[in-house]
């Protein structure tokens, strides 16, 4: 049984102090008859995988500005909760901030975000998803009629090079002997799973950043 994991980016504000997370849940894929990874490895090779060092995520930093504090990086795996089952975890600190640049004195809302949709080759609606990058963003990036601007280079660009590394399966990482496992990027369905529906993953083969923005009021702190 392969084990699947969230994968979650924690980054803060330093404007506001808003946490937000973003999540993509990735699955292994084992010889038969191989031990599974640890949490912490499998969370080594994807921050890894993100990065040009162990701890920079210097693809993710691209899409976001100074503003952009990344606190840490962690993964859960998904387990039947509802039938007693504890999962694992682990976590790293990552301690950088992004490098976009800064997003200026009008910077975006914090609810306010680029999203990349994510999805399999299967005709399900359980076969899509997504992922909402961190903020903020200046203001100039929105176009007159309140669009993300989708010319060359910039954020938009980032935003699509994260998107392809994240459908990237990442292959041979892990294994014992001769045979090696990989971590594959997939869509994750609880319902199908507490339904005992199969499968309830889906591997990831496409990504699109939409030039819509999203508004997310869990990202928004309550007034006071």
């Amino acid at each position: 049984m392969s084990d699947i994991y969230r994968f979650e980016v924690v980054t803060t504000s330093s404007a506001s102090g808003q946490q937000m997370i973003s999540s993509v849940h990735y699955q292994t894929d084992k010889a038969l008859g191989d031990p599974e990874p640890s949490a912490t490895k499998v969370l080594d090779e994807l921050v890894n995988h993100f990065g040009s060092t162990s701890t920079n995520l210097s693809i993710w930093r691209a899409c976001a500005t100074s503003l952009c504090s990344f606190v840490e990086c962690r993964v859960r795996e998904e387990v039947e909760y509802w039938n007693g089952e504890i999962g694992v975890t682990a976590s790293k600190a990552i301690g950088q901030t992004g490098s976009l640049g800064t997003a200026g004195a009008n910077a975006t809302p914090d609810g306010l975000a680029f999203w990349i949709g994510l999805k399999a080759d299967l005709a399900s609606k359980s076969a899509r998803g997504g992922v909402h990058l961190p903020g903020p963003w200046p203001a100039s990036l929105l176009d007159t009629d309140g669009r993300w601007l989708t010319g060359t280079g910039g954020t938009f660009a980032a935003a699509q090079t994260l998107g392809a590394k994240i459908v990237d399966p990442l292959n041979d990482v892990f294994g014992i002997g001769g045979a090696l496992g990989d971590i594959l990027p997939v869509i994750y369905s609880e319902t199908r799973r507490r339904r005992g529906q199969t499968p309830y993953t889906f591997q990831i083969t496409q990504s699109r950043v939409s030039p819509e923005p999203r508004w997310l009021r869990r990202r928004m702190r309550e007034a006071r």
